[in-house]
């Protein structure tokens, strides 16, 4: 019984308590698609295996490795590469159902999730993402959206066991 309560205060808490929102950058290097499931980010790439619709945030740069990785200085002061443990490699990164989550709240926030993979790595980890399209009119269409939207939260949820 205190599991319970203990589980179902985190969640509210995480899940209803108001969060100052940020914009973040889109990714400002070129974006070269491989194919129709890899997108290349300078060094990085993502494998998707998600649908169509929802592409447009990778190729526009809206949702990219940076975001999921933590950024790391490859030179040391003398200019000489370092080698990044391959536990830790963000080379290839793969990302996966990508669903919307319906809300009625406001329709300028489409609210999503996802599951990305890294390397080494044996589950996905689960992330929250919003975008924020302030022009965008009542009723329109995800890719339409997306053109113009910004990235505003980005969270991670939990590890999938």
């Amino acid at each position: 019984m205190k599991f319970t309560l203990a589980f179902i205060t985190l969640f509210i808490t995480h899940h209803c308590s108001a969060q100052p929102r940020t914009t973040y950058k889109r990714y400002e290097q070129p974006i070269i698609v491989i194919n129709e499931n890899t997108i290349q980010y300078g060094a990085q790439v993502f494998r998707l295996e998600i649908a169509d619709s929802v592409k447009t945030m990778f190729t526009k740069g809206l949702l990219y490795p940076e975001l999921f990785c933590y950024k790391m200085d490859m030179t040391d002061s003398s200019g000489n590469r370092n080698k990044v443990p391959p536990f830790f490699a963000c080379d290839t990164l793969s990302i996966a159902n990508v669903v919307e989550i319906k809300s009625n709240h406001n329709y300028k926030t489409r609210r999503f999730k996802l599951w990305f993979w890294r390397q080494k790595f044996m589950n996905p980890t689960e992330y929250e993402f919003e975008i924020t399209n302030q022009g965008a009119p009542r009723g329109v269409d995800l890719k339409t959206f997306i053109e113009q939207a910004w990235l505003t939260e980005l969270r991670f949820i939990t590890i999938i066991i």
